[in-house]
């Protein structure tokens, strides 16, 4: 009997802190606060780290698309000038390879993230949890499917040079239009209702995204750069990918640590495991 109603207490604990998990998730409301390269902004970046999808791992268990990635981020770093000693300095231990979920941080595919990459800054605005990403380089060669040539780390070059300028002004102006941040939900639900899923399909949520970028590019760029910028998110249907990515983390990071909550609040792989 007492058994019983020790299991039975048990399970009346897990149910409601697993109805607080959900409902803390739910209530989240994940804002869009600004842009920032990643040394600056996400915790604990170490000078000569490399954060990347999945649970941790190192180099000689990496798959071909992480290595790839990894490459071209020491490449892109200017750490090294060519691949033969990018690889040696991988493979040697001076760099720190960390997971991206142990940092706040979410990145689609091989998720690579190095110290001078540009990404998207996510709170949350009733906890005031903060999640990073990348910015999403569009379909065919990119760092993320494990590609580094010439072509790859120039538009990663670009990327950090222009974009990440563009839009960090632009979203300075939107964000104070928007009262602290642009509500990232809003967004979401549209995209779902549109026929977006959300990972594999973003023109709704990009189209939106875009939609609600392009007055802020007009009035705080000049007009090249405001160009370059709305043509390249709109001919990449995948920009607000890795948005969603944080948006997504940053409402699931608010179940953390609820005692007797059996939600896994985060799942991610890095092409040889599952964490």
């Amino acid at each position: 009997m007492n058994n019983s109603k020790t299991l039975l207490s048990i399970k009346e604990k897990i149910a409601s802190a697993n109805t607080e998990a959900v409902e803390k998730m739910m209530n989240s409301d994940p804002l869009l606060v600004g842009v920032d390269l990643a040394y600056t902004s996400i915790p604990n970046f170490e000078s000569k780290m490399i954060l990347h999808a999945g649970p941790p791992i190192e180099w000689d268990n990496m798959c071909g698309a992480l290595k790839g990635a990894v490459i071209g981020a020491i490449i892109y770093e200017k750490w090294s000038d060519n691949v033969i000693l990018a690889e040696k300095l991988a493979s040697s231990g001076e760099i720190v390879f960390d997971s991206c979920h142990d940092h706040s941080t979410v990145g689609p595919m091989a998720g690579v993230i190095s110290p001078n990459m540009p990404v998207f800054v996510i709170k949350d605005r009733t906890s005031n949890t903060t999640a990073y990403t990348n910015f999403n380089e569009g379909l065919g060669k990119a760092l993320r499917f494990g590609a580094y040539d010439e072509e790859v780390i120039g538009k990663l070059d670009w990327m950090r040079k222009e974009l990440f300028e563009s839009l960090k002004t632009a979203l300075r102006t939107l964000v104070a239009q928007n009262g602290g941040g642009l509500s990232l939900k809003s967004i979401i639900s549209q995209a779902l209702q549109m026929g977006d899923e959300c990972h594999n399909r973003n023109q709704a949520g990009t189209s939106l995204f875009l939609r609600e970028l392009t007055s802020a590019l007009i009035e705080s760029l000049d007009k090249r750069d405001a160009i370059a910028a709305y043509n390249f998110i709109n001919s990449n249907n995948h920009f607000f990918l890795n948005i969603v990515l944080a948006a997504s983390k940053c409402m699931a990071d608010v179940s953390h640590n609820i005692e007797y909550s059996t939600l896994i609040s985060a799942i991610s792989r890095n092409g040889t495991a599952v964490g």
